[in-house]
């Protein structure tokens, strides 16, 4: 069976390496998919993104002897980025979707892909996102389903969805990279006006509910998190100890 990565990428310096890393073992190919500008919608005057094209490629190039980077120049929506991933799908058999963000737990990789290959869909969605909020010691849980892996051998374009744990760090960022996601980000118009202050201001002490930046249908708590049970690459991130990421 042949797997490929691929990785849609403008900027994510942060947590790149661990991404790279969770899924290398499991992969043939991973496919970098480089945009200079953002897919989602273009940045304000001013907003300058955290991370070049050089900081990102030496990140994937020493992470993985299996990356093939592809620059995509040209998308101005995320669709149009994405559809360069089925382009250079080849005759993989499973491709493994990922955000820069992401760092999947290595047993659940290995189920969802066992379970994978005997879906009849091209499209599965992974319920059981663990997301880290403002350090790896909290964290906010939900069930949404994103996509992230795609059985290449079906034709059936009906979403599947199973249980699976991805660590998701998109949360768990520093201030200046915040500032940019939300310049840039494609729910920009739904996000909550004090969401920001609020999670500037969050503390292992506050006391408050409802802290999904959209919706409140989610995140009603931040959790403790025992980040004794994360890769061993995750324990020498240099967040891994930080009380609060700033």
């Amino acid at each position: 069976m042949k797997i490929f990565g691929y990785i849609m990428i403008h900027y994510g310096s942060e947590y790149l390496d661990a991404c790279i890393r969770s899924i290398d073992p499991f992969v043939d190919q991973i496919n970098i998919l480089y945009s200079p500008k953002s897919s989602h919608r273009v940045a304000p005057v001013g907003a300058v993104c955290p991370d070049t094209r050089d900081t990102l490629r030496g990140i994937a190039k020493a992470a993985s002897n299996k990356i093939v980077w592809h620059n995509v120049l040209g998308a101005t929506a995320e669709h149009a980025h994405l559809a360069h991933a089925f382009y250079h799908a080849g005759d993989c058999d499973l491709m493994l979707r990922m955000d820069a963000d992401e760092v999947w737990e290595p047993n659940s990789l290995q189920n969802c892909i066992d379970q994978a290959v005997n879906i009849d869909s091209m499209y599965i969605g992974i319920i059981g996102f663990v997301n880290f909020w403002r350090s790896f010691d909290h964290v906010v849980l939900d069930r949404f389903g994103p996509l992230r892996i795609h059985n290449m051998k079906s034709k059936n374009k009906t979403a599947a969805m199973i249980d699976g744990t991805i660590y998701h760090f998109g949360y768990a960022i520093n201030e200046a990279t915040m500032n940019y996601k939300l310049a840039i980000h494609g729910h920009k118009d739904e996000w909550r006006a004090d969401w920001l202050d609020r999670w500037l201001a969050w503390t292992p002490e506050t006391v408050g509910e409802n802290w999904h930046p959209c919706t409140d249908a989610y995140w009603h708590t931040v959790e403790p998190f025992d980040k004794t049970i994360l890769p061993d690459y995750l324990k020498t991130h240099p967040y891994y100890n930080v009380p609060i990421i700033r």
